[in-house]
């Protein structure tokens, strides 16, 4: 992950885990925390729905935009979307694929970054996520699963 990536990274996990806010490392970055050879456009981040306040609060200065409007495949009861120091950090809360329940907010190990230890998802989690969005990517994760466990 590029440096500025992981700047941003570091800075919205300390603000979240100061103001006492879950969540957790998944899409590409976390790909990428994982070891897999990714590129990492943003970084987004797994939330739970009843969360919204308090992360809109603590992540205040970077609030760009949030929205209830579901996505063609990936939707979830809130997305907000922060800029930080240039970098596009996404909160998913309550990330599903469209049509069916929430994915489990599941945590499975950390990684440091900077001063802050970050939260991974489980990756099964978004092997079946990426299944139907990121097929590609699917293919990644189900040899670093299959391989792990």
């Amino acid at each position: 992950m590029r440096a500025p990536l992981e700047a941003a990274l570091e800075a919205v996990a300390l603000r979240l885990t100061g103001h006492g806010v879950p969540f957790l490392l998944g899409g590409s970055a976390l790909l990428d925390a994982l070891g897999l050879d990714v590129a990492v456009r943003d970084i987004d981040l797994m939330l739970r729905p009843e969360d919204r306040a308090r992360f809109e609060a603590a992540c205040e200065a970077w609030l760009r935009e949030v929205t209830t409007e579901p996505g063609p495949v990936l939707t979830s009861a809130w997305k907000a979307t922060l800029d930080v120091r240039g970098e596009e950090v996404e909160g998913l809360g309550g990330l599903a694929v469209a049509g069916g329940p929430a994915a489990p907010f599941r945590c499975c190990g950390v990684r440091r970054y900077g001063s802050v230890d970050v939260p991974l998802c489980d990756p099964s989690v978004w092997l079946e996520l990426y299944r139907v969005y990121k097929p590609e990517r699917a293919a990644l994760l189900e040899a670093y699963v299959n391989g792990a466990g």
